[in-house]
């Protein structure tokens, strides 16, 4: 190591004492007056002057928004930054201690805080969820009536969250309705009623509007039942029913087992259809077992003329237990509830004196590719909710 000479000037002894006494007796020294002002200016701002900033909290409020997005806040608690900064196109962000900034959110995103001083930098992230854009479709419906026949003129309302279109059914019934997101709502929309059909997601629903073309056709059709129960006995009945494109045609009980009806249609001069028939053991008002069935399909009815000589075979069925609970959209009152039994949906058994409960039981037939189905109707208004099972 290389000396360096030093100059020594006099000085007086009495200097130098009074030097070394104020040394002694507890004055600060020149090294410790630089040590302890460094310490006490960091301690007197609340910061180790060798830490990175501490973020005590980032948050975004709302986390999570429906789709399209909305606006989000975010907020942040911070000690000991110089300088604050949000990415995502936020940008520096102030106050450095405690502070919000409100921000458009349009897709998912994750935000992160950086706070910085002359130590180095801390982050936190804060993500925002915006639920996406629902699955869309073309949907293609038909609106018909109780019989299934197409309705032209009929309103028709889809809806499916902040998507609404109204149109109207053509000369055939059908109804188109481009980029529908899914589940959606359908309701036919009448003068005097509205029908809606709720959580659909098919792409070619079929709306039933629940009224009558007028008839402008008729024919006699005559015949007979091979097996079953014949003649009836009391408690006994059987279901007989006519079922075309054009009409449903529920006959009476024919309780000798011949059977003689005239059947009127709307629409063109000839129909062809199937003839059901499930014979009945009714007890205490409700079906306590089914003990024969049958169809025979292809019967052509002519406008004007009789069709004779027609035999409907009957055969043993097994039946089962349809139960289970109501349920129906809030604000919405049950006005009945009704199980078909097969044949067709105009065929329906009501329980007397449970039109309006919630719960249901009822005995049905077990017969491979002709399902039970259980409706019930509520009414809200002049809205009717339909839900079958």
């Amino acid at each position: 190591m290389q000396l360096v000479p030093t100059r020594i000037l006099p000085v007086a002894l009495s200097s130098i004492l009074a030097l070394a006494g104020c040394s002694g007796t507890g004055g600060t020294s020149l090294s410790d007056a630089g040590t302890d002002a460094g310490t006490d200016a960091g301690t007197d701002a609340g910061v180790d002057a060798g830490a990175v900033p501490t973020i005590n909290a980032f948050t975004a409020a709302p986390n999570s928004l429906p789709t399209g997005g909305g606006p989000v806040a975010l907020t942040w608690d911070v000690t000991g930054a110089t300088a604050l900064s949000i990415d995502q196109g936020v940008g520096a962000v102030a106050p450095l201690d405690a502070g919000t900034k409100t921000v458009l959110v349009g897709a998912t995103t994750t935000f992160t805080l950086t706070a910085t001083n002359a130590t180095g930098n801390s982050t936190m992230t804060a993500p925002v969820t915006v639920a996406p854009v629902p699955p869309t479709q073309t949907v293609s419906g038909t609106v018909v009536d109780d019989n299934g026949q197409p309705v032209s003129g009929e309103t028709v309302l889809i809806v499916a969250a902040s998507f609404s279109q109204m149109v109207v059914s053509d000369a055939d019934g059908a109804f188109t309705v481009a980029d529908v997101p899914t589940p959606y709502d359908a309701t036919i929309v009448e003068a005097a009623q509205a029908i809606q059909y709720k959580g659909l997601t098919r792409p070619d629903p079929s709306l039933t509007a629940f009224i009558f073309l007028p008839n402008n056709s008729s024919a006699t059709l005559t015949g007979h039942f091979d097996g079953g129960i014949f003649p009836e006995t009391q408690g006994y009945v059987t279901d007989f029913i006519f079922a075309s494109p054009q009409t449903v045609k529920n006959l009476q009980d024919q309780p000798s087992g011949a059977f003689s009806a005239t059947i009127a249609w709307p629409g063109p001069t000839t129909t062809a259809g199937t003839l059901y028939a499930l014979q009945i053991h009714i007890d205490a008002g409700l079906p306590a077992d089914y003990p024969s069935y049958g169809a025979l399909s292809g019967v052509v009815l002519q406008a004007g003329e009789t069709s004779a000589g027609q035999v409907v075979n009957l055969s043993p069925v097994t039946a089962g237990f349809l139960s289970g609970t109501v349920t129906f959209p809030t604000n919405y009152n049950l006005l009945f509830k009704s199980q078909c039994r097969g044949i067709q949906r105009d065929n329906e058994v009501r329980a007397a004196g449970e039109r309006i409960r919630t719960r249901f039981g009822y005995s049905g037939r077990s017969t491979v590719g002709r399902p039970s189905e259980f409706r019930h109707f509520s009414l809200h208004g002049d809205t009717i909710y339909v839900d079958t099972i």
